[in-house]
Order: structure tokens, then sequence, then C-alpha cells
């Protein structure tokens, strides 16, 4: 057996793993003789052997097989123990130049490693080389600047971090090497060395330098509001060039570096930008740039997305190395931008592992950078983390650096936590890790009480401070009376301080006192009360302390305050109270996030102001509400209308019709408030604004408009007039915002308003009966009321009836028992009323037209217009009245005018009336003929009425008279040329009952016997 080819590969992880592959040649004379093998296993020990041929191939595919074996240990990270390893060099001989240089042993012995680095496996230099960088050694700094000559790949993709870190003071000296490294093969080695240098630039020319590089969509992204350009950019990432995004998304963590306000925005685009294969290489490198520069956002943000976003594939762990087609199939798949293969469980389990491990390793080199950086994972909780919710919580890093130290929890594999014992929930002690650190920067756990959304890191942060009762007796007054407004730990912890500091000097006093009573709690309320219980002077004896107290009222404490004042008002000596409440609600920063509150509040402070300052209110300066009315913040502007609203002078100090265009509810409401209470002269001249906003979109502004519309009214008929035709006007129009015409109605239905709708005439209020919009109907029902019956006809009155609205019907059936003699003259007018819907009017009818008239009486012509009501029963009345009145001299009218009646019992009743009228009489069948052909002729209807009417015909044509004969044959040629299919059989059986009895009628019927077989029967 002959050896063609042997390659000796070597993987290098500590220990060497060694692989052999050999190409041998078995039988010399054979095309089939040549065998694939290879053996592997650890350097110094026994190797596996097996063979990639089980039988002997020929020589062109045993060399494939040999090199396609070669080429997949290589992808998995072997090299040829021959190659020249560019970074490894000599191991230096002579003693360390450098070593002796270092601060403390450790650092000696990272330098003798340095100084050796070059002959090191690259990935033991790279390890080597971050490790020098978290210790910031800064002597290191010039083997570190020398090492980037001989540096191999992954040692370059850590160095420029190293050498940031361990710049010291001499970042100069850093710039030409960085910029050096960012013309490097390697894209990361590069961009690494691109933020190192963005870290140490002055942000101005670093910004000029971004801005100009990033794409336009991204650009004009970054000047629009957060959420907007969130959004946008987001839009940008989803589709196009991946290698461009990774760029973008780098450079705008530059940027945000350089310029702070683009900060916001970043982490807005690292919480959602979806880790897809090439945009998640982007959030990678900008994870390990935050670790080495101490970005401590961008790390607590990204430690957060770890944590929450689960892993998109399960794959084994060397399943895609041990196989090159499988390898294959990954590259392509992570190619493709919908691919889920970048953010894998074990990706997301190492990273989470990595975030701890990180700020694990900074706790115990002591570095004051661990407390921000775990800060700011902690500022990642949100608000539904609950202490007594830790099993079973994913939030791996949180729980350490809470925990860590304690006993309370175990840590699974699966980098969830349990609890060790379910009964001990509560920590006895302080459970975190490198407490030191934590005590050492109060400054920074204090944003975290204030400002984090989650109970159960509040609680973290206030029992540290608490810890340090020193810091706390130095925190400022108000910056404790800010924590008051906050909820839970945070209120909790400023209250324990509040009660400390109430002890003291009075200006703690009313710093704190304003702060208690508007956090609205409890305890707070209850220790501000008892505080001025005792000291009512502080509030008695000092307008600006008062002014506060008023301006941050609550539902919660305005009860107490009125009783307070009710108490301590006519002992005040309060001379510029009103002068100060003005001041500081002009002077004051009104949040947007709370003004639905602040609105709430300036009402109760007017209504409390009004009640026991009402001179005070009077007396003040005009001038003072127009300059606050001008302010921008909602809440002092609403507070001017609404002092205004409380003084006689008060509506020349603002112009309707403007606050009836503002946007905001309160200060509409507001606004109609003060025009409601505006003497009536003041009112005439602003109908205009009255009208305006009696049509506001929002109730509480309609309905004082409605008390203005009275006000006005009452004083002046002239205005009255105007008012009722511009609130018809309004009940006429279809309705533009919900509710503005039930709020017209209200005010039409004040007396004076009304009144002047019954001025208008009964055609106004019959036009408002007859309006499609229901709120019109009500008002003109309600004004009918004072109408005279005289003033409609019957026709109208009895359309009257009909109204949807129930005063309407009664008054109409009031109006026609005044007019009976108008009624027995001509019924027919009143036939609407038994015609309508409304069974309540209808019945009236039935008993007014039974009980009160004479129906006997009744023309034929009145009988005919009661037949053709509609409804069920006037019809039933109409029939019941023609069978009474139905007699030989009135026959052809009823019959031509009801024969075509829609109904088919009318239609039936008229074909038992021509049975009854016209049986053996010849004059009578000529003038019932029109109303025979018209219920023979009707399709598809009228079955009954015509069975009735054929079977008079069979009647007739058998009494044999022949002028009978001759009119009913007139009849049945007519209609055998256009009945129905239906009906067909029918009228061939009366023609041939007619024809056997005179044969000459009907010419174009001729009666056919059928055709005899033979062999039939004669």
């Amino acid at each position: 057996m002959k050896t063609i080819k042997k390659v000796t590969l070597l993987l290098r992880r500590g220990r060497d793993r060694v692989y052999v592959a050999e190409l041998v040649e078995m039988v010399r004379g054979q095309p089939d003789r040549y065998l694939v093998n290879y053996s592997y296993g650890w350097a110094e020990s026994e190797f596996t052997e097996g063979t990639r041929t089980e039988k002997p191939v020929d020589l062109e595919t045993a060399e494939r097989l040999f090199d396609s074996l070669v080429l997949a240990r290589k992808n998995q990270g072997y090299i040829d123990q021959d190659d020249n390893i560019p970074w490894r060099a000599e191991t230096p001989t002579g003693p360390s130049s450098m070593a002796t240089q270092a601060p403390d042993p450790r650092g000696s012995r990272l330098l003798y490693l340095l100084e050796r680095a070059g002959s090191m496996e690259d990935s033991a230099a790279a390890r080597l080389v971050w490790r020098i960088g978290q210790v910031r050694l800064t002597t290191a700094l010039p083997l570190l600047l020398e090492l980037r000559h001989q540096a191999g790949p992954l040692t370059m993709r850590v160095l420029a971090y190293a050498l940031y870190r361990c710049r010291g003071d001499r970042a100069a000296d850093l710039m030409p090497a960085l910029q050096a490294m960012r013309a490097m093969p390697d894209p990361v080695a590069a961009d690494q060395a691109r933020i190192a240098e963005a870290w140490l630039n002055p942000p101005d020319i670093v910004a000029r330098e971004l801005r100009t590089r990033l794409p336009d969509r991204v650009a004009a992204a970054l000047a629009e509001p957060q959420d907007i350009g969130v959004e946008r950019i987001l839009g940008y990432l989803a589709s196009g060039d991946a290698v461009e995004h990774q760029k973008t998304l780098l450079d705008l963590f530059m940027l945000s570096k350089a310029a702070p306000g683009m900060r916001s925005i970043l982490l807005g685009v690292l919480r959602a930008v979806p880790l897809k294969p090439q945009l998640f290489r982007a959030v990678r490198r900008i994870f390990k740039a935050a670790e080495a520069l101490d970005d401590a956002e961008v790390f607590g943000c990204l430690s957060r997305r770890f944590d929450d976003v689960p892993g998109t594939y399960q794959s084994k762990n060397n399943y895609y190395g041990y196989y090159p087609a499988a390898r294959r199939k990954l590259i392509e798949n992570q190619a493709n931008e919908n691919s889920k293969l970048a953010w894998s469980k074990a990706t997301r389990t190492y990273f989470r592992r990595r975030v701890w491990r990180q700020l694990r390793r900074l706790g115990a080199l002591n570095d004051p950078a661990y407390v921000p950086m775990a800060a700011a994972c902690l500022a990642e909780v949100p608000a539904d983390a609950r202490t007594d919710q830790l099993d079973h919580d994913n939030r791996y890093t949180v729980h350490k650096i809470l925990h860590g130290a304690g006993t309370r929890l175990q840590d699974a594999s699966t980098l969830n936590w349990s609890l060790l014992s379910r009964a001990d929930r509560v920590a006895t002690a302080r459970e975190e890790p490198y407490a030191n650190l934590w005590d050492d920067a109060l400054e920074v756990v204090l944003p975290l009480l204030a400002h984090s959304p989650s109970q159960m890191i509040q609680g973290f942060a206030a029992r540290i401070l608490l810890d340090s009762p020193d810091y706390c007796a130095d925190l400022a007054v108000d910056l404790i009376a800010s924590l008051l407004g906050h909820e839970g730990q945070a209120h909790a912890f400023a209250l324990k301080l509040a009660r400390d500091r109430l002890v003291g000097s009075a200006d703690h006093v009313r710093l704190l006192i304003p702060a208690l009573l508007a956090s609205g709690q409890s305890e707070a309320t209850t220790l501000a009360q008892t505080v001025l219980t005792h000291r009512p002077d502080l509030m008695t004896d000092d307008s600006t302390f008062a002014a506060t107290v008023l301006l941050c009222v609550k539902t919660e404490t305005r009860d107490w305050l009125d009783e307070f004042w009710t108490k301590h008002a006519t002992d005040a000596a309060l001379p510029d109270l009103m002068e100060q409440v003005v001041a500081q609600a002009a002077r004051r920063n009104w949040p947007a996030e709370t003004v639905t509150d602040d609105k709430r509040h300036m009402r109760l402070c007017v209504d409390l102001l009004a009640s026991h300052f009402p001179i005070a209110v009077q007396q003040m300066s005009g001038d003072q509400l127009t300059v606050l009315a001008a302010s921008s913040a909602i809440p002092a502007k609403l507070l001017a209308i609404l002092l205004a609203a409380e003084r006689p002078d008060g509506i020349a100090r603002f112009d309707p019709a403007n606050l009836a265009d503002d946007p905001d509810p309160d200060i509409q409401v507001a606004g109609a408030v003060l025009l409601a209470k505006a003497a009536p002269e003041q009112l005439y001249q602003r109908l205009e604004a009255v009208l305006q906003f009696l049509q506001s979109p929002f109730e509480g502004t309609r309905d004082a408009a409605v008390t203005a519309v009275g006000r006005l009214a009452e004083f002046d008929p002239g205005a009255a007039t105007r008012l009722a035709t511009e609130i018809a006007t309004i009940l006429f129009r279809k309705e533009q915002e919900h509710g503005v015409r039930d709020s017209a109605v209200l005010a039409a239905q004040m007396p004076a308003i009304m009144t002047q709708f019954v001025a208008q005439g009964p055609d106004q209020i019959w036009k408002m009966l007859r309006a499609k919009a229901e709120p019109a109907r009500r008002i003109g029902s309600q004004a009918l009321q004072q109408i005279k019956p005289d003033a409609f006809s019957l026709r109208k009155i009895a359309r009257i009836g009909t109204n949807d609205q129930q005063i309407a019907r009664r008054w109409a059936v009031s109006a026609l028992e005044h007019r009976l003699a108008d009624i027995t003259a001509k019924p027919q007018q009143i036939f609407a009323l038994l015609d309508g819907e409304w069974q309540d009017s209808r019945d009236a009818a039935y008993d007014l037209v039974r009980n009160q008239l004479n129906p006997g009486e009744w023309q034929p012509e009145t009988i005919v217009a009661l037949c053709d009501c509609t409804t069920k029963p006037a019809q039933v009345f109409g029939r019941e009245m023609l069978g009474r009145a139905f007699s030989g001299e009135n026959a052809p009218l009823f019959l031509q005018r009801l024969s075509e009646h829609p109904s088919a019992s009318f239609r039936l009743t008229i074909a038992r009336l021509i049975r009854e009228h016209a049986a053996g009489d010849l004059d009578k069948l000529r003038q019932v003929k029109p109303a025979i052909l018209t219920i023979l002729s009707r399709v598809f209807s009228s079955r009954a009425a015509k069975r009735q009417t054929l079977a008079f015909l069979h009647e007739e044509i058998a009494s044999g008279e022949p002028a009978a004969l001759e009119i009913i044959g007139d009849l049945l040629d007519r209609l055998s040329a256009t009945c129905s299919i239906h009906d067909r059989a029918a009228l061939l059986e009366l023609i041939v009952q007619l024809k056997s009895k005179s044969p000459d009628l009907i010419p174009s019927a001729q009666i056919v016997l059928p055709e005899l077989r033979s062999g039939g029967l004669a």
C-alpha cells in the first residue's frame, strides 16, 4: 500500500486536536485501487481511524474526496501544521522591559504575557488583549501599539477596544494607529477601529462626518420626532441592501455619542430592529462596543432585548460544522433577507450569560463602571415586573444584579430563576453583589428610584439609599418633594425622608407640605394636614405658601381645605393672595403628561377661592388675568378664564369667539361658563359666540351655552327671535357633532324661545312637525300645544295625528273633537288618521267616527276614500261600510273604483258583490262587465276573486239567455288572447260551454273533435 497524499491538520484549543487525511494506492494495475482514509484525536493520545471509501475508487474520485475532506476540516478551523503563521514570531529573549512597570503582580503577569503574544495562537492572544483592556492596564499601551504589526485577525478584532481602554492620558498616541486600522481588509476590525476613533474625536467633527455618510432616508428621519423617526428608520432597514444596513446601524451608534439628541432614536431602533442575519451582525458589534466603551444605555437596552426575544430556531451544536452540505445550506439561508437563522436559542443563551459575565468581571475588578452598567440593565425592567413573580422569570442578569449574593434564589439551567424556599419570599438582608460599589455610586442609584417604572427596582434603590443616612440627609428638599409625586416605593422613600425633615426648619415645611398634599396619597395628606392643623399660621400668614397649596389641591384634599378655610379665612392676613396665585401659575412648569389632572386642580382651586376669598377675586387686577391668559400652558389659561368668570368684568378680558374655537374642551367649557355668567346686555353683544358655543362638540360647553340662551332670551325679545331662528336651523340641519341637537332642544324648550316658535305661526310649526330630524318634531309638538285647532285644515290635523310624538297625536285628536261639524261635511279628510301607524290615534279616530259621526249617511266617494286606506283595520272598516252602502244606483261607481284595489280581500268582496248584484239582470251585467274584465285580467293574483267571477259566468251561461250569452261571449273573446296560462283552462271550459249554447259566438274560437283512430270506439 502506497501513500499518494497526506495532510496533517491542527486545531488549537488549549490542547491541539489533530486530523490526518491520506490518499493511498492499494494494488497496481487496476483502475479502482485508491482509498481515502483519515484519523483524528487529541495530540499525544490514541487516534480514531476511519475511511471515506469503503470500496476502492478511481484516482479522480479519490482526489475529489480527499480535497473535500481537507476543505471541510479547514472550514471548522483546522490549519495545516506546515503552514507559516504570519502572526507567530520567535519568543523574545532577554529580560522583560515592561513587566516591572505594572502596578501589581497581576498587571506584571499580563505584561509578561503581552511581550510574548506574538508567539501565541491568535485566539489566545485575542483573549489576553481583551483581558488587558478590561483591567485598563495603561502601562500596556506601548506594547499594544507594537502588537498591531504582528497580530492575527482575531486579535485585531479586539485590539482597538483594548487601546481605547488603556489609553490613560495618551489618547493622542492612539489616533495614528486607529486611522491605520480603519483601512484593514477585515470589516469587523475596521469597524471597531472606526468606533474607537469616534469615541476619541471631538463630537462636532464626528457628527459632521457621519451625517454626510448616512442615507438620505435615515438623515431625514433623524429630523422627525422620536416615534416617527424610529418608525421610518425601521422601515428603511426592513428592505434593501443588508450590508449597507449594517453600516447604517453602526453609524447611528457613533452619531448618538457625538450628538446626544440622537441617543433616544438609536435606543428605539435597537429595541425593535429584527434580529435577522445581516442586521444581527451590526447589533452584535454594537453590543461588543458598548461592553468595551462602557456605554451603559446601549448595554442595558440590548441586555433587555436578549432577555425578551426568544430564539427563532434550534440546531445541534456541531451539525453545521461537520456536514459541508448542511453548512452550505446554512450560508444560503442566512443570505436570505427573511432568514431566522441569526438568533438561535443557543445564541440567546450565550448573550444572556455574556451580559452578566461582563458585569461580573467589572465588579470583580472593583471597576466603578459596574454600577452605571448594572443600573442601565435595571432601568430597562418594565413596570409589570414584581418581586412576588420571581418564579419562571427570564430576566437572568437583572436577578443576578439584585440577588446574586443572596441565598433565596437558585440559578436554573434554563437561565430562569426559582425560589429555594417558597415561604421565604422576602430578603432579610441586602442581596446584591459588589454592594461596596453601589454604596460608592449613590448618585447613580437615585435616578433608578426616580425614573424606573418597576416597583421592584424602586425598592432595590430605596434600600441602598436608606442604608446611607448621611447621603439621604443631604438630599435637596425639592428633590424629595418631586419624589413625593411618584407612586409606590419612590413615594414611600420620600415620605420617610419628609417625616424627618418636617421636624426641621420652616423652609422645609413650606416646600414639603404642598408636595404632600399634591401627592394625593392618604399617608402623605394626613401628615400634611396634621402639620397644618397644629400650625395654621403657615397658610394664614403667608400668601406665597397659601397660593402654592391652593394650586396643588386635589379631589382627596379639597374637602379638608374647604373646612380649613371655613375656620381660618376670616382671620387670614393674605393681602396679595391672588397676585401670588397668578404669579405662581404663570411661571410654573406644567408637564404635558399631567395636563388633565392639572386642569382638574385649577377648577378646584377656583372653587375654593370663590367660596372663601370672593373679595380678593373681585379686587384683583384684570391685567393679571390678561397676562395669565396669554400663557401657552393650558392649566394657566384655564385658571385665568375661571377666575374671570367669578368677576363682573371678566367677559371684557376675553374674546368668547376665540375661546369657542379653542381645541381644548375645558377651555371651551370655561369660556361658555364665563359667557353664561355675563350680564344680559353683554350677552346681547356676543350673540354669535353664544350660538357658536351652542354647537360645540363638548357637552359641558353646550350646557353652559343653553343657560346663556335662556338668560338672553328673557332679557331681549329681539334676541329671542334671532335665537329661535338659529336654533330651528340647528334642529333641521343634519347633525355634525353628537349631542348638538339635543342641546338645541334644551335651548328651544326655554319659555322665551318656545314663545317665539309659537309666534312664527302654524306654517313654521307644520314644517317642524314634518321634519326628518326627531328633535325638530319634538319642539314642533311642544309648540303645537299653544296653537288653536282652527289654525290647521282637517287634512293637516289628521296628518299631525300620525306624528311619532305622542303629545302631537293627542293634540290632533282633541282638535278633531272640537271640529265635528267640519268633519261631518268632509269626513274623508281625516281618514289619514285611520290609516296611521300609531294605535292610540287610530283607536281615538275610530271612536270618533263610529260614535260621533253617522257613517250610514256617507256619500259613495267618502266610502271609496275609506276603502283606499292602506292599513288592515281601515280596510276592514271600509269593507263593512261598502257592504252597507252598496246598492243598484251606486254599484257602477263602487265597482269601477274598487275593482283594481290592491288588496286581495277587497277584490274578493267586489267579486261577491258582482255576483249578488248582476245575477239574472242584463243591464247590470253590462254595468259590471269592466269590473269582471279587470278581475280576470290580473296575473298571478286574485285567485279567490277569479273563482267567484268564473262561477258567476258559468251560472249566467247555463241560464241560456241569448243577450247574456252575447255579453259573456264578447268578454271571453277579449280574455282568450290575454289570459295567463294559469287561467287558460278555466276560460277554455267557459268557451266550450258557451259554444255549446251558441256556436256562432266567439268566431275566432273553433271546437275541433279529436280524430278517431281505426279500431277505436265511435
